[in-house]
């Protein structure tokens, strides 16, 4: 099975959900408020309004980029959503798909997400090994392959 990278994986989690009191996005829970240092994605059209340091705020041309790559992603049939993300191939949206991508991992490297689950796997007495083997499988996944873009 693929691992999904980090953006792909943000916008998968954060789905509209098919009526509009189910749709509570990750950005809303106090936990991941705390936790990423943030209470809105950059896809969301009052972002730069909610976004109180001017220093954090997109300038208008990436903010409108992105809203319209992930409005394109969310409207793609499922199985279509994870090449649409990780495509090289130039299209009308491969600045918005650029600038999330790169908005993603400048935050990934601050939030120590590897290091948040490596210590919560300790404290339960896992290690990769003692994983791999409940997984039944003979190769450690390590961070470059999960944060593959």
């Amino acid at each position: 099975m693929p691992t999904d990278s980090v953006p792909l994986a943000l916008l998968l989690v954060d789905l509209p959900g098919p009526k509009d009191d189910q749709n509570v996005s990750i950005w809303s829970w106090p936990s991941w408020q705390v936790f990423s240092g943030w209470s809105a994605a950059p896809y969301q059209r009052n972002f730069n309004d909610i976004v109180k340091d001017p220093k954090r705020r997109l300038t208008e041309d990436t903010h409108k980029a992105i809203i319209s790559f992930v409005d394109n992603f969310r409207s793609l049939p499922p199985e279509k959503r994870r090449s649409y993300v990780t495509q090289t191939k130039e299209d009308q949206n491969t600045a918005g798909r650029k600038a999330w991508k790169a908005w993603v991992m400048a935050q990934w490297k601050t939030w120590n997400f590897v290091e948040i689950v490596e210590t919560a796997l300790m404290d339960e007495g896992m290690d990769p090994w003692t994983a791999m083997r409940a997984d039944g499988t003979n190769e450690v996944l390590n961070q470059p392959d999960f944060c593959s873009l």
